[in-house]
C-alpha cells in the first residue's frame, strides 16, 4: 500500500514537471512568433503585466538594446456629458471615463509589445478628440502611440 502512495507522488511530481516543461516550451514559441493563445491565461497575463508603459523616453535604470517599432492603439468611446458648454467645464465622472478610456488604449498597446517580443513601451502619448455629438453623449476617438523597445 505504501509503494502505491509513493508511485502517486512520483506520478504527480512527473505531471508537474512535463506540464512545467509543455508550458515553458509555449511560452519560448509565444515570445519567438508572437502568437500567444496556446499560452495559459494566468502566464500570459505575468508576462503581459511586466510590459512596461512609460511616457518618458528611457527606461529608468535599463539599458535600450533595440528599438523595434512604432505602436499605435484607437478607440471610439461615447461618453455621457450633459450640460457641457465652454462655460460649463467636464464632470468628474466624464473626466474619469475618459482617462479609463486612455488607460484601455494604452492595455491595448502592452498588448501590442507582447505580440512583437517589446520588454517596454516608451514615449507613450495619448490624445482625445471629440468627434460627434449624440444629445448629450460626445464621441471621443482616443489613440495612444508608443515605441516599442526590447531591453538589456
Amino acid at each position: 500500500m505504501e509503494d502505491d502512495a509513493t508511485e502517486i507522488v512520483i506520478s504527480e511530481r512527473d505531471f508537474q514537471l512535463k506540464r512545467m516543461e509543455e508550458i515553458r516550451n509555449t511560452v519560448v514559441n509565444a515570445r519567438e512568433t508572437g502568437n500567444w493563445e496556446n499560452v495559459p491565461a494566468d502566464v500570459y497575463l505575468q508576462y503581459l503585466s511586466k510590459v512596461e508603459i512609460l511616457t518618458l523616453s528611457t527606461v529608468p535604470g535599463r539599458e535600450i538594446k533595440q528599438t523595434l517599432g512604432i505602436l499605435s492603439s484607437e478607440g471610439l468611446f461615447v461618453i455621457p456629458m450633459p450640460g457641457l458648454s465652454e462655460n460649463r467645464p467636464r464632470t468628474e465622472e466624464a473626466e474619469k471615463q475618459i482617462q479609463q478610456s486612455g488607460m484601455k488604449m494604452q492595455e491595448k498597446l502592452r498588448i501590442q509589445a507582447l505580440n512583437c517580443n517589446a520588454d517596454a513601451v516608451i514615449d507613450v502619448k495619448t490624445s482625445h478628440n471629440l468627434i460627434g455629438l449624440e444629445g448629450d453623449h460626445h464621441r471621443f476617438l482616443i489613440v495612444t502611440t508608443g515605441t516599442a523597445v526590447k531591453l538589456r
